[in-house]
């Protein structure tokens, strides 16, 4: 089976819809659509298994218990038949011919993976998200593409699972999956190991995958635990980087994510609840011990500006200060 798509769901009765309605239009041939319900709480599974009934390309799976998105994600894929993979959330949808046209990449230059721009939507509103790689349909180094500009954006600060297509045995041959003990970033370093572990990849200009921003809950905006599971993903970001003798500018540009990500929590404190801004308190001193010293010292005095500096100066080791 040339082709299949992963579609971990939990409560998503109002826009599963939506999503479903758009794999309907995709056409590639012989693909599968495999929709799995993370034990969710509303109609989400009556829903899915009513308006995939009759279509053999959906499969519908259950997870006896609430396992979360990574896990959920490592399940499609262990089920999954393609030999191209693509992972999309249940609250996004496709356009038509979006699969197609990265497929038809991925085969044309035999890459490991291909991965996209993406159109965010607010309701009626519409913004284009421009991944940062601006060299499109041609064959380029992953590490490089992946790591470089250092000190700016690069493909490993665009961390969009679902942007893109994948070769089911690259990711099968090296055991790249998703984080299951996670509840956010759990993508992260699955687009490191991407970027590090292949040899070339090809950013797509085809765009038409919809991401959305609609106002309604989601975990960026609540304020409980799981919020601190950025500090497990940095945790193993780091260490992947350092076990994985990453050259000393991959490294670097993990460092320098690592601190954008810690200050990005500190500066957004305001929305966690008590509790979890004591526990915040505690992780940022201890996350440091994990950093090789002499680096951070390096990137703390190249890379992080005043202000972000004063946010984090207590919790940072002495040898990391400015002053």
């Amino acid at each position: 089976m040339p082709f299949s798509v992963i579609v971990p769901c939990f409560n998503v009765e109002t826009v599963v819809p939506e999503t479903i309605a758009s794999l309907k239009l995709q056409n590639v041939e012989d693909a599968e659509y495999i929709l799995i319900d993370d034990a969710s709480t509303d109609g989400t599974l009556d829903i899915v298994t009513r308006l995939t009934a009759g279509d053999s390309r959906f499969r519908v799976l259950q997870n006896e218990k609430n396992i979360g998105l990574g896990a959920t994600r490592n399940r499609g894929f262990a089920e999954s038949r393609g030999d191209y993979i693509a992972y999309l959330d249940s609250d996004d949808y496709v356009g038509e011919g979006y699969y197609s046209a990265l497929i038809q990449q991925a085969k044309e230059f035999e890459a490991p993976f291909v991965r996209s721009g993406h159109i965010e939507f607010n309701g009626p509103l519409r913004k284009l998200g421009k991944p940062p790689e601006s060299v499109c349909n041609i064959p380029i180094s992953a590490l490089i593409s992946g790591f470089v500009p250092v000190d700016k954006t690069a493909m490993v600060d665009y961390p969009f699972a679902w942007a893109g297509v994948f070769d089911a045995k690259f990711l099968r041959d090296r055991k790249i999956g998703y984080a299951d003990h996670l509840h956010t970033a759990e993508d992260r370093l699955t687009v490191i190991r991407m970027h590090a572990e292949a040899d070339f990849y090809v950013c797509s200009s085809v765009n038409n995958i919809y991401y959305r921003r609609e106002p309604r809950p989601t975990l960026r905006s609540v304020g409980d635990m799981r919020q601190l599971d950025i500090f497990g993903a940095i945790r193993d970001c780091v260490r992947y980087a350092h076990d994985a003798r990453l050259p000393d500018n991959c490294v670097r540009k993990i460092y320098i994510m690592a601190v954008s990500l810690v200050d990005f929590h500190l500066r957004n404190r305001q929305r966690l609840e008590r509790a979890v801004n004591r526990r915040l308190d505690t992780l940022t001193g201890e996350i440091w011990t994990d950093f090789d010293p002499g680096l951070l010292a390096d990137v703390v005095e190249r890379n992080v500006r005043f202000l972000r500096h004063l946010r984090l100066r207590r919790y940072l080791p002495k040898s990391a200060r400015k002053f």
